[in-house]
């Protein structure tokens, strides 16, 4: 028996296996490990099963196709339609199926279609986005569900979606404008599909995959939809993949939630070229994802276009996107001032991952870019109070006057590979923040208000001075071609110019906060301080 299940587990997942037999998790790796007997009444189904599965295993693998697709080959007519066999199994075995009613008309009705398609959501895929494309399109393309039908078509908010008007002696079907980009009139399999890919992605990714987890997710699928479809703005989950530092746990934020990678953010959805590699002593993922939410809303439109045949998304589309951006510069920016480093670490985004309700995809995509221009960091449990601590600083700090100044800096340590790029980059930023409204004399300002920021000694003050004057000097002759660096010494402006920044960053966000709402901050600097 061991020699049958050990293979099955492998390529289909402990949980499908499970819930198949109708036996513990537990119980069956007990199984496997030869602690424990199986039953004699479970043997010849525990063959059936183990047999059933290498076949389709062995289809699969002659065919080139991937594992996931012999899943959507195990489904048996019943009168009420499709069934897959692994309920059939279940039942075989003495187990009762998942109930996902909640008491909610519409949810009682998708009830079965999840009851059906539950044992797929808990089997083991392929990596990556193409297995949930398989999941949510292949399995019941062909299967009417009057009952789901009937029940939408008589709840007043979810009608909206696939209703039909009378416009100039025709009958016109509603178009779905959404603020995450689809435009397109929805047929009542596509918004099954749509339901059952969001709840599983809002499963997978925060409650969890076990039947109250499940049905949690289906009843907020269901809540975010009617909300939505009213023409109300509401939320969705959001999930933003980061590489190149690692976290050893938790990091609560004001606008979201950094975790590792691992359950329940493993790479399932991850496209193999945005995943984060490994790298520190103990081999960490160098990489993490943050949960934040989005704006989402919906709009009913029956005539489609307006006169210039462009599509009128919903006015919600463009601040939805710029806030969600924002958070992410925001999480980029904790880090580099929240961790002291003489060169910052920084981390760059990778994937975005929605849990829209109306997605006929995973709402997956990538952010891929070149090698880091500085190095991996391992965040210690010690740091993270930190990174904590100067979220809450830059959530409450009003930045707005020197966001090409932080923008500067995030590219200057996460794109700029060729160090003179950063150091100019980061040289710009200074005189973001330190130039002010009046012209003239731009390095002796920019350079001054610096030097009493960061010096109270009235020598060393003119010291630093002195240092900062030459280093804007350098990086006007490099910009107008009168000067060239070579590698190491752009590598040294760069990290000097790079450090006096975040040195003044932190100041101003610790200490003088409000100074950065400040467009004269210099002056207010050198004369008042």
């Amino acid at each position: 028996m061991r020699a049958m299940l050990e293979p099955a587990i492998r390529h289909f997942g402990a949980a499908l296996i499970s819930y198949t037999l109708n036996i513990d998790e537990t119980a069956l790796q007990a199984m496997v490990a030869g602690e424990e007997d199986v039953a004699a009444e479970s043997r010849d189904l525990l063959v059936l099963v183990t047999r059933r599965l290498e076949e389709e295993r062995i289809r699969c693998a002659i065919a080139d196709m991937p594992l996931s697709s012999a899943l959507f080959s195990l489904a048996e007519e019943i009168p009420s339609g499709k069934r897959s066999v692994f309920n059939s199994w279940r039942l075989a075995a003495g187990g009762s199926l998942p109930d996902f009613r909640t008491g909610d008309p519409v949810v009682d009705a998708f009830a079965p279609i999840a009851m059906e398609m539950y044992p797929l959501c808990i089997a083991k895929r392929m990596e990556g986005h193409f297995g949930l494309i398989y999941l949510t399109h292949s399995f019941f393309d062909s299967t009417e569900r009057p009952d789901f039908e009937r029940a939408v078509l008589e709840d007043s908010a979810l009608r909206r979606l696939v209703d039909v008007e009378e416009r100039e002696g025709r009958r016109v079907k509603a178009r779905v404008k959404v603020n995450t980009g689809q435009s397109s009139a929805i047929f009542m399999q596509e918004l099954q599909n749509s339901i059952l890919n969001s709840t599983y992605i809002y499963a997978r990714m925060r409650s969890g995959l076990d039947v109250q987890g499940f049905k949690v997710a289906l009843e907020n699928t269901f809540a975010t939809l009617r909300r939505a479809a009213t023409g109300k703005l509401t939320q969705i989950p959001v999930w933003i993949g980061f590489n190149n530092i690692a976290v050893p746990g938790r990091v609560e934020l004001p606008w979201g939630t950094v975790s590792p990678y691992g359950e329940p953010n493993g790479f399932e959805f991850v496209p193999g070229e945005a995943r984060p590699s490994r790298g520190g002593e103990d081999s960490a993922t160098l990489g993490f994802v943050l949960e934040t939410k989005r704006d989402y809303q919906i709009e009913i439109d029956y005539d489609y276009q307006n006169e210039s045949g462009e599509i009128q998304w919903p006015a919600s589309m463009e601040r939805a996107e710029l806030a969600m951006q924002r958070s992410c510069e925001r999480t980029q920016l904790a880090f580099t001032l929240g961790i002291d480093r003489t060169l910052p670490a920084a981390c760059s985004r990778s994937w975005t991952l929605m849990a829209d309700p109306l997605s006929m995809t995973t709402g997956l995509s990538s952010h891929m870019r070149a090698a880091m221009p500085v190095d991996f960091y391992v965040v210690n449990d010690t740091e993270i109070y930190s990174l904590e601590h100067w979220a809450g600083l830059i959530h409450t700090a009003s930045s707005e006057k020197v966001e090409i100044a932080l923008r500067r800096l995030i590219s200057a340590t996460t794109e700029r590979r060729n160090a003179v790029d950063g150091f100019v980059d980061a040289v710009v930023a200074w005189e973001n923040i330190f130039a002010g409204t009046s012209q003239g004399e731009l390095s002796f300002r920019i350079c001054a208000a610096m030097s009493k920021l960061l010096e109270s000694d009235g020598e060393k003050r003119l010291a630093l001075h002195k240092t900062l004057v030459a280093m804007y000097n350098s990086r006007s002759k490099v910009v107008h071609g009168a000067k060239e660096l070579s590698h190491e010494e752009a590598v040294a402006a760069r990290g000097y110019a790079l450090d006096v920044l975040l040195r003044c960053l932190r100041m101003l966000y610790s200490d003088y906060p409000e100074l950065l709402t400040d467009v004269d901050r210099s002056k207010r600097i050198i004369l008042t301080l």
